[in-house]
């Protein structure tokens, strides 16, 4: 199984570095999301986005 790692901030300086070393990393499943996507203020959107993704590893 095929390992995710969940990006937040996907449009920030740091997310847009990630997104340039995902294809370094063939074995990892990313998932981008901005700020948009994931609203960290709305906890009950956000325990949504985690369980929908269920990452191994979050940024």
């Amino acid at each position: 199984m095929r390992q995710k790692i969940l990006v937040t901030g996907a449009n920030g300086q740091l997310g847009m570095e990630i997104r340039e070393l995902e294809k370094s990393f063939p074995d990892f499943d990313f998932v981008f999301l901005t700020r948009e996507d994931f609203p960290v203020h709305d906890a009950e959107r956000a325990r949504h986005l985690f369980e929908t993704h269920s990452p191994r590893l979050f940024y």
